[in-house]
């Protein structure tokens, strides 16, 4: 895959800025010769416009002092100037600065100002600012790592017809690294790019047509012919691929009963891999109707002969109990089996188990071993939980850039869980770009997707006007929701908005009982809700017989 170009634009060391016009800084291909050198009655009325507060004078005063033009080159005064001019609101001169900042170039070099200069530049429309704090978000060059921000300046510039903007944007949209994966919009914005002459983009829709051609080509009829033939003389390499088109469509009309039929005839065969077709028929419905215990039963004898994915399905069946009675000792067993031989889904299941100390002891770096492992595969579940240990610091250093990386990776692998984790992380501003908006757009998306753990942030952003306007009956809505999934959180949220009367009908006495609820699932919060209100008609006996019941419940 093509990678990003990392230019600055006009990069200031090394690449000569002549005449410098009322918007525009020339292009470093010009070069010096091909601008007369400024007179020294031009230089005395830049100087005199500039002293009395011109900002373009002043702009292109510092052009001059920074190159030599018609002055000594003196990059102390070009900054000088370049300063004034800035200030003033000046979009070139605070690009200039901005170089100026990056490079060291006549003062300290200071990241943190480049980055403003760039900012206040490319909201003012420079093309060439935003592509480079786009450059500096997604890099994380002086700011934290933010590929949301680096699409929005790529977006401006490339909007504006920058090619390498447009080249860059391309690789976010393919990736699906700060936008939403769009491959036919990165299709359109490297075909653009490519049209205006940018080698990069040429060379990523290479990259494209190549991988294109790479992918299995549908069966012809002359092959389906064939397989069938071979499969009915009782050739099992042939009916498990018959099975496989039938299963997927390959060629021929979908038809997952005739897949099915053609796994167990390769099955009574003795093929490890229609043990394992027909457990995951099983398992799913797939051309037959769902039957837990047939699923074990032919995961079992995938598994007796090595299959590493009959065991992880097994280590599933075993820790949720789906055919079997529960047994996490089991669940690790085949998990372990199944993540020893590289399966990242079992990695990811067994490293939750060590995270969370379910049938096992608590082993963070265990646990961290296992979701990298599976991560690096791109697991979307692992690279989600690899991110809530960075944020965390469990296991590892906390470091919330990666842990951001993390979850843009998992949501475009198809995480809903991630949605809601980069929310989160925008919510509670732990080293990311204050974001609010982001935050509850997010949250939003997650809602919608049916994410259990949205709803209960989404009904926070509502009830305390985060990124949105607040509104109370929409939080009680979304805690509600969030209740539904047994969110303790949710219980005490919502008991406070009845004991408060907002967005509902005050009522103390379904306040009291959410926080009973929530208490007996242990959120403290409610405990001490439950303690302050206890005078309200709420004797402490009462209280704990409630929590006893439902617990007992449980």
């Amino acid at each position: 895959m093509t990678s990003f170009s990392h230019l600055s634009r006009a990069a200031l060391l090394g690449c000569a800025l002549t005449h410098l016009t009322a918007q525009t800084l020339l292009a470093a291909e010009v070069g010096p010769a091909s601008v007369p050198a400024l007179t020294q009655e031009q230089l005395k009325d830049l100087q005199a416009r500039a002293e009395k507060g011109d900002a373009e004078a002043c702009f292109q005063l510092s052009g001059a002092y920074h190159v030599g033009d018609g002055v000594p080159k003196d990059d102390t005064l070009a900054f000088t100037w370049a300063d004034k001019a800035a200030k003033q609101g000046h979009a070139g001169a605070q690009y200039l600065l901005g170089l100026f900042y990056y490079h060291g170039c006549g003062t300290a070099k200071d990241l943190s100002q480049a980055v403003t200069w760039y900012k206040r530049s490319a909201e003012a429309g420079n093309t060439d600012a935003a592509f480079n704090i786009g450059i500096m978000s997604y890099e994380g060059d002086g700011i934290p790592k933010n590929p949301h921000e680096a699409a929005r300046y790529y977006t401006i510039a490339a909007d504006a017809g920058d090619v390498e903007a447009m080249h860059n944007l391309g690789l976010l949209y393919l990736e699906g690294k700060g936008v939403t994966k769009d491959r036919a919009k990165a299709i359109a914005l490297f075909e653009q790019a490519a049209a205006l002459g940018c080698d990069r983009a040429q060379d990523a829709l290479a990259d494209i047509q190549q991988t294109e051609s790479t992918d299995p080509t549908p069966l012809t009829q002359k092959e389906l012919a064939s397989l069938k033939r071979k499969a009915k003389k009782g050739d099992v390499d042939a009916m498990l691929s018959l099975g496989s088109a039938y299963f997927y469509g390959d060629g021929i009309p979908q038809d997952r009963a005739q897949a099915f039929a053609w796994f167990q005839k390769a099955a009574q065969k003795g093929d490890v891999r229609a043990y394992y077709a027909l457990g995951l028929c099983y398992y799913n419905g797939y051309g037959t109707p769902q039957d837990y215990t047939q699923a074990l039963s032919w995961a079992l004898k995938a598994a007796e002969k090595g299959d590493p994915w009959a065991a992880s399905l097994l280590g599933h069946m075993f820790e949720t109990g789906q055919g079997t009675p529960q047994d996490l000792n089991q669940a690790i067993h085949y998990y372990t089996l199944a993540a020893d031989q590289g399966d990242s889904l079992a990695q990811s299941n067994l490293g939750h188990l060590y995270y969370t100390g379910e049938g096992v002891p608590v082993d963070y770096t265990r646990a961290f071993k296992l979701f990298t492992q599976a991560a690096e595969q791109g697991n979307a579940m692992a690279q989600n939980n690899l991110g809530l240990m960075y944020e965390g610091g469990k296991g590892i250093q906390q470091d919330i850039q990666k842990a951001q990386e993390l979850y843009e990776s998992a949501m475009a692998g198809g995480s809903k869980k991630a949605i809601t984790s980069l929310a989160v992380l925008y919510l509670n501003k732990k080293g990311t770009p204050k974001d609010d908006a982001r935050a509850f757009e997010l949250l939003t998306q997650a809602a919608h997707e049916e994410e259990d753990g949205a709803f209960f942030h989404l009904g926070l952003t509502y009830e305390d006007g985060i990124g949105t306007q607040q509104d109370y009956t929409k939080a009680k809505e979304c805690y509600e929701r969030a209740v539904a999934h047994e969110s303790a959180a949710a219980m005490n949220n919502l008991g406070i908005l009845y004991l408060e009367g907002k967005g509902v009908t005050k009522d103390r006495a379904k306040a009291i009982a959410l926080f009973e609820q929530a208490a007996a699932l242990g959120c403290e919060e409610a405990k001490e809700n439950l303690e302050n209100n206890k005078g309200w008609g709420l004797t402490r006996e009462r209280g704990v017989l409630g929590m006893l019941l439902k617990i007992f419940k449980r």
